[in-house]
């Protein structure tokens, strides 16, 4: 750590060997007291920064742009089980581009590689993605394997970090934030309270159960039915204060495990958390009552100007999404299809 801070504090990185030396050197004696010295240790000491200057050189020679690349790499690879580029033409380049203020990031993949970043702004706000509520299954355990037999995606284990964390806590951490916010949740709390009407508690270290009114024993997160976790999940982000305003957070069909009444309040509550909170939420669903409800509610609380519908469609192997705000009646007629087999059928 001392040399890399040395090091980035350096106005020419292209180092002579005995600078670099130089560097090591000292660095070295910062980090050891020097009454630890005793005679006769100056010999292992000029042997172990030869060898550290043997060993960190490489890495320092390394340019910053290649490492990024095979981070991303790596991280893209394991989300897509190393099925980046498509599968129907695995020459063909895969582009991410996302403009913020009309300034791009963009990231081009070649045969499941990054072979180009650049990025011309830097994000400040976090990304939260929540595509299942089994993550909440592993809040009290160090290594957590959901029901579908897989270890947590990078995304999952980053959430549940998110939660888990207390490292260095102090008292006043969040507490101007927290006081500021506490108005805004309440809005949102009396929407999660006719699901979840309850504490969520902690015991055991880091064992986390949800104490109900009317139960002598708090439940277990574990116990608790799929379309429960889903709101236990939201409310554990509120509590722990991890959503802050102009965040990002994906949902990757919420619905999946709630029935009709529960899609309609877990809409109303993403609604109420992008007023509140600025955030930019995106939302996939193939639910009409959960699509409705985002819509009705987006316009009772008056942030239907900031709503817009995108729908997917395949052809010929190629994804599109086509802008459909101004006739979101294309998805309904699209989610419609079945019931209209079933008409047939009936």
């Amino acid at each position: 750590r001392f040399i890399t801070k040395r090091l980035t504090n350096e106005e020419d990185l292209e180092l002579d060997n005995n600078s670099f030396r130089t560097i090591i050197y000292d660095s070295l004696l910062k980090s050891i007291d020097k009454q630890d010295i005793v005679v006769g240790e100056t010999e292992y000491i000029n042997e172990l920064v030869d060898l550290l200057v043997e060993k960190a050189t490489p890495f320092i020679n390394l340019l910053e742009k290649s490492i990024i690349l095979e981070l991303l790499t790596r991280y893209f690879n394991q989300i897509f089980n190393n099925q980046i580029n498509s599968l129907t033409d695995k020459h063909s380049e895969a582009k991410v581009v996302l403009k913020v203020k009309n300034k791009p990031i963009e990231v081009i993949f070649e045969g499941n590689k990054c072979k180009k970043f650049e990025n011309e702004i830097s994000l400040l706000n976090k990304a939260i993605y929540i595509d299942n509520p089994y993550i909440v299954d592993s809040l009290d355990k160090r290594e957590f394997i959901n029901p579908m037999g897989d270890y947590l995606n990078p995304m999952d284990e980053y959430l549940r970090k998110l939660i888990v964390s207390d490292d260095n806590i102090d008292v006043m951490d969040g507490i101007i934030e927290s006081v500021l916010v506490k108005e805004k949740l309440e809005e949102i709390y009396r929407a999660l309270n006719c699901v979840v009407d309850g504490q969520i508690i902690e015991q055991n270290s880091n064992e986390f159960y949800l104490q109900k009114d009317g139960y002598k024993d708090p439940i277990h997160f574990g116990n608790l039915s799929n379309g429960l976790k889903a709101f236990v999940l939201v409310k554990k982000l509120l509590e722990k204060g991890i959503l802050k305003e102009k965040d990002v957070l994906i949902l990757d069909e919420p619905e999946i495990h709630l029935h009709p009444q529960w899609q309609v309040i877990y809409a109303e509550i993403i609604v109420l958390l992008q007023k509140h909170f600025d955030l930019s939420i995106i939302v996939t669903t193939h639910s009409p009552y959960f699509l409705d409800a985002i819509n009705l509610y987006s316009i009772k609380h008056d942030i239907d100007k900031k709503v817009n519908y995108y729908l997917s469609s395949i052809d010929n192997y190629n994804v599109t999404m086509e802008f459909v705000t101004d006739n979101i009646d294309k998805i309904y007629k699209k989610m419609s299809t079945p019931v209209d087999e079933f008409e047939t059928l009936r």
